[in-house]
């Protein structure tokens, strides 16, 4: 009778094996970061996060209020975004990765002392505000958009990398890849037009 249920299980795990090898991979990682303090499900708001964060779901939203120590780490199986506040800190690096959407959003005058990744099968973007001071460079990929935007006076260092069919930097916009490279203290300034 065992012998008769392994085989049927056996049987059922061939006939989609692609699938059920995902689920299994999937399991485990979930099995193993779920032991931790720092593994949420769904959209999560962290205060003042002290320690890398990673948050899974279907559709997060993170929101980062408060200032951060350490990276936060936001994984969606359709579409994963991490918010930061308004007069914000965070002493490491937002990674937003979605299976179709990826995008981290950073409000004015916010700090991100590393850098800003932004991934997605078909979008990835990254947008900063105004006065904003992003370290260690900006990295939007997805096949049809990638996209990276800095509000008025915002500060970046390092490299501004975009990949997409439509791939945009603040500085210009290209199809394909667009890329900056070596930024140091980049100050971008829009234009205000005159009403």
């Amino acid at each position: 009778m065992e012998n008769e249920k392994l085989k049927g299980l056996a049987k059922k795990i061939l006939e989609r094996p692609i699938r059920n090898i995902v689920a299994l991979g999937l399991a485990g990682l979930i099995t193993i970061t779920a032991a931790k303090d720092n593994v949420h499900f769904g959209s999560t708001t962290l205060h003042n996060p002290k320690e890398n964060q990673y948050i899974w779901g279907i559709f997060p939203m993170t929101e980062i209020k408060g200032d951060a120590k350490g990276n936060i780490y936001t994984f969606g199986l359709i579409y994963g975004a991490n918010a930061v506040d308004k007069n914000r800190n965070v002493e490491g690096s937002i990674w937003a990765n979605g299976l179709l959407v990826g995008g981290n959003e950073v409000g004015d005058n916010s700090k991100i002392n590393e850098g800003m990744y932004a991934n997605g099968l078909l979008v990835g973007g990254n947008e900063a505000g105004d006065n904003s001071k992003i370290n260690e460079g900006m990295y939007a990929n997805g096949l049809l958009v990638g996209g990276n935007e800095a509000g008025d006076n915002s500060v970046i260092s390092g490299d501004v990398v975009s990949r997409g069919v439509i791939a945009s930097t603040p500085l210009s916009w290209g199809l394909g890849s667009n890329k900056e490279v070596g930024l140091e203290n980049y100050v971008h300034k829009i234009e205000q037009k005159n009403k």
